[in-house]
């Protein structure tokens, strides 16, 4: 599991995800593949909980909540766009293209801001070892759209490749990991 969200203080959302142990020669360490699956709905009723499969998010990369609870945002794998669902009526639009800088990701929200990760060092495709689609993730590039005007900025990470953005509640600010070689480190950045 990963990207958990509430939506309400009974119900939250999920990305399943699909792990993977891959070893292409027995003279290599063991490659750990982790990528979305499915976003999921989650709704407590007394004792037990409801699990519900939002149609649509085959090989999601991320899920979010939108200011609504009735209301998510998600990425697809190998996709450039940023998907809304509306949870009661399963209506779904497009809110940002990424094209052409990359596949996004790693989608947070605050504040009419939206943040993600785009390009950098991704791919979607089939893995043969692993008997399905998976994306490999190593870090991208923090972009942040103001949802109002549709400006969209790329914060200076300093040559640095993120993942995994959260943005401030009043959308000023995003901690996100960050990749240096093989270390990572949390970075906290201004948004413009």
């Amino acid at each position: 599991l990963s990207h958990i969200h509430w939506l309400s203080d009974s119900s939250f959302v999920y990305l399943g995800d699909l792990v993977g142990y891959l070893k292409r020669r027995q003279d290599q360490p063991i490659d750990t593949i982790v990528s979305g699956l499915k976003a999921m709905r989650v709704t407590l009723v007394g004792d037990s909980a409801v699990f519900e499969s939002l149609a649509g998010t085959d090989y999601a990369s991320s899920v979010a909540v939108g200011p609504g609870s009735d209301e998510i945002y998600y990425t697809l794998g190998g996709d450039t766009r940023v998907f809304r669902r509306a949870l009661s009526s399963g209506a779904t639009t497009v809110v940002w293209d990424f094209r052409p800088a990359g596949i996004a990701r790693d989608v947070s929200l605050a504040a009419g801001r939206l943040a993600a990760v785009v390009g950098g060092d991704v791919t979607f495709m089939y893995e043969q070892g692993f008997g399905d689609f998976a994306q490999r993730d190593a870090g991208g590039f923090l972009h942040v759209v103001d949802l109002g005007t549709g400006a969209e900025t790329v914060l200076d990470g300093r040559g640095l490749v993120f993942r995994h953005p959260a943005l401030s509640p009043d959308g000023t600010r995003i901690v996100a990991e960050a990749y240096t070689g093989r270390e990572a480190d949390l970075w906290l950045l201004e948004v413009p």
